[in-house]
């Protein structure tokens, strides 16, 4: 392996000359315009900016717009309905939203996320506490095709 471990994480090397770990490579998602997208970055600033979105995979879905099925970022979180006993599906959904088209000012256009799921359990994780990445966005696809 000429002293080389492969992880599979990406990286750069910031102003100071530090590498800065940016996301995972299975995980990158490419969109139509060649934009490289780390999702693990977006996920963490919206984890950061919204303390009670409990859990949220940003993934690539496709939508039709001017009549052809572009990529979109998208997102699935997750939020406990307990820390919000008198609002209703709906109400929880738009507050999300908002918050994250506020979030979504302080990224780039081709990062902003274009569609949001709020699902009110938490996702499946590994023996090790990590979101199965594959299964919530099997689970944002059989939600948003209803």
């Amino acid at each position: 392996m000429d002293g080389w471990f492969k992880t599979g994480d990406l990286g750069k090397i910031d102003e100071n000359g530090h590498l800065v770990l940016v996301g995972r490579k299975k995980s990158l998602i490419v969109l139509d315009n060649g934009k490289n997208v780390h999702p693990e970055e977006i996920e963490d600033l919206v984890k950061d900016e919204i303390p009670y979105i409990r859990e949220i995979v940003v993934l690539e879905a496709k939508k039709e717009i001017l009549g052809s099925n572009q990529s979109i970022i998208a997102a699935i979180v997750f939020i406990d309905m307990a820390d919000f006993p008198d609002k209703s599906m709906e109400e929880i959904w738009q507050m999300a939203s908002s918050d994250i088209n506020k979030v979504n000012k302080k990224l780039p256009g081709y990062k902003m996320i274009r569609d949001v799921t709020v699902v009110t359990e938490d996702f499946e994780k590994t023996s090790t506490k990590k979101i199965i990445r594959q299964k919530a966005i099997e689970r944002y696809r059989l939600v948003s095709s209803r």
